[in-house]
């Protein structure tokens, strides 16, 4: 009972508190959630109908000559509705004197009808009168929060549409714009609360349960937003825009391209289904096809600037690359904000060597949106690759947020190292990407060990003798679910911002790997079977395949006139 960070965290996760003047209530109403309390009026509503210092909190007060038996009878009917899971009928709050307040109604009703014939500033007015005399009233509360986010005032709205859900908690239009506001305020946890509060609402609310689909991607939560997607396909399988979600989610390529097919045969003229569906076709290296169907939405809506950025990243890889900068350039002109735009037109200058170029476009990408990882990642490519490593290394840092590595990313409970003294603790270093990438950024690992008293290193399991015997000094496992013995730690691939700074930081050895001296022996004897000649060892393909790697590789049968020297041994290492 006096675990009150245990009871706080438990609370946080409640939807609603129902309590009388105890400490249970009060610490529901500081962290935010809901509560209805009961009781006699008291000092601390400061003169009004409410408790100003807890927003979420709404008041069941007995009215004259009741009881709170009969207010308790009010709140269970209060339940009651809100358990019958359909959109809520409203009611006004009391005002001070316990009355239904039907000037307030009745101007609220006033507010309502402005704001649906598109009169905002008449609207708010009203709006502000009802709120002067019944700051409780949640249809007033909930229309000013709306009206306060259409403006641009988040947190103002935010404020208003948690007073709002606390004066009516099962009103699902009210959980939606306080989501809506706690996303454009950056608080997506919050956000996610207000969401699961309207969908449990309202569950059979479909335009809920995509919105609530489209937060749960935002917020990289894959499987609750599948989850969400079909909640809503099962209401209404015909909603072109969850079959969108559903391909977005797919795990395979293939999945993806099919339910874009049903979104686009859903609505065939939606140019961003359209342009969606190349996309998918895109990443299957069906580029001729996604180049046909990326030109079907530019022909469908001219103006839609991501069907042209789109249309140029087929053409690109199509070898057409004149007409491909053409058609980012077109995006760009469209939608001079897209970031989107301008880091493709970016990568395909890039990958023409046109680096000034390429250099300015990633510029412009950041300057529309600072937070696009993927620009941030490929213009640190760009750099570390024409040798500015400082700044490239601390790019290279947006690689979590890229589409293609965010899966790498591990949210650890230890604190990130950033390159402060560690000495006398101990490091964790974990595993990312690939087993090349591995080899490569355990180059570092030495160093590492020596600035901090221990190292535990984190590895594919498949290198973990490897390792060992290379670093004996540290303690080498396999990725753990979540590593609680360090004091610090650091992604393998973050090293070398902190370690290799510039190129005379880069020790001067061959090797930081050690074979196992017994293995090494055994192969010798078996090769030396095979013959005199010099031993080449062979490998053609990588693991992962994609469009952008296939250029560095070659076929097998690529290989012949080097089959064909004499005097070579050649191994496979496929």
């Amino acid at each position: 009972k006096d675990d009150f960070d245990g009871t706080a965290a438990l609370t946080a996760n409640l939807d609603l508190v129902i309590s009388p003047a105890m400490s249970a209530g009060e610490l529901a109403g500081a962290l935010g959630v809901p509560v209805w309390r009961f009781g006699t009026r008291d000092w601390t509503q400061l003169g009004t109908d409410v408790r100003p210092w807890f927003p979420t909190m709404r008041l069941f007060q007995p009215r004259p000559g009741e009881g709170l038996e009969a207010t308790l009878v009010r709140m269970a009917q209060e339940l009651a509705r809100a358990a019958s899971c359909k959109p809520p009928v409203r009611l006004p709050v009391p005002d001070a004197d316990g009355r239904p307040g039907s000037d307030a109604d009745r101007l609220t009703a006033d507010a309502v009808a402005h704001y649906r014939a598109g009169d905002a500033a008449a609207a708010d007015t009203l709006v502000r009168q009802v709120l002067d005399t019944a700051p409780g009233h949640p249809v007033a509360l909930h229309l000013a929060g709306v009206l306060a986010k259409r403006r641009g005032a988040l947190e103002e709205a935010q404020a208003l549409l948690v007073r709002a859900v606390a004066a009516d908690p099962v009103n699902a239009s009210a959980h939606a714009a306080l989501s809506e506001a706690y996303q454009g305020l950056g608080r997506f946890d919050a956000a996610e609360r207000a969401s699961r509060a309207c969908v449990a609402v309202q569950p059979d609310g479909v335009g809920h349960w995509v919105n609530r689909t489209a937060l749960l991607r935002r917020m990289e939560l894959d499987g609750e937003a599948r989850s969400a997607v079909a909640h809503a396909l099962r209401l209404r399988p015909d909603l072109a825009p969850a079959h969108g979600h559903r391909a977005e989610l797919a795990v395979r390529p293939e999945d993806a391209v099919a339910a874009h097919r049903i979104a686009v045969a859903l609505m065939p003229g939606a140019a961003d289904m359209l342009s969606n569906l190349g996309t998918a076709l895109h990443k299957l290296d069906r580029f001729a096809e996604a180049a046909r169907t990326a030109d079907r939405a530019t022909r469908s809506n001219p103006s839609l600037a991501v069907a042209w950025t789109n249309l140029g990243n087929s053409l690109e890889a199509l070898g057409r690359v004149a007409e491909a900068e053409a058609c980012h350039r077109t995006a760009i002109g469209l939608a001079p904000s897209l970031a989107e735009a301008h880091g493709n037109l970016a990568y395909l200058l890039k990958r023409q060597s046109r680096h000034e170029e390429a250099l300015a476009a990633f510029d412009a990408a950041l300057q529309a949106d600072p937070k696009h990882a993927q620009s941030h990642f490929n213009r640190a490519l760009l750099l570390l690759e024409t040798g500015v490593l400082r700044s490239g290394w601390n790019g290279y840092d947006w690689r979590f947020g890229t589409p293609a590595l965010r899966n790498f990313r591990r949210r650890l409970s230890i604190r990130a190292w950033r390159g402060e003294n560690i000495a006398g603790r101990r490091l964790l270093v974990w595993r990312e990407q690939g087993v090349g990438d591995e080899f490569l950024f355990a180059s570092c690992y030495d160093e590492a060990m020596r600035r901090a008293g221990r190292l535990v290193i984190e590895c594919d399991h498949r290198l973990v003798r490897l390792f060992a015997r290379s670093f004996p000094d540290a303690d080498v496992r396999p990725e753990s679910t979540d590593p609680r013995d360090a004091d610090v730690q650091i992604a393998a691939g973050s090293l070398p911002r902190l370690l290799r700074t510039d190129l005379k930081r880069f020790p001067e050895r061959i090797s930081w790997l050690v074979p196992d001296p017994a293995l090494v022996e055994r192969w010798r004897e078996r090769l030396a079977a095979l013959g005199p000649g010099l031993r080449i060892g062979i490998g053609w393909r990588s693991q992962l395949m994609t469009a952008d790697r296939k250029a560095a590789y070659v076929l097998l049968e690529h290989w012949g006139p080097l089959f064909a020297v004499p005097g070579l041994v050649f191994v496979n290492l496929q």
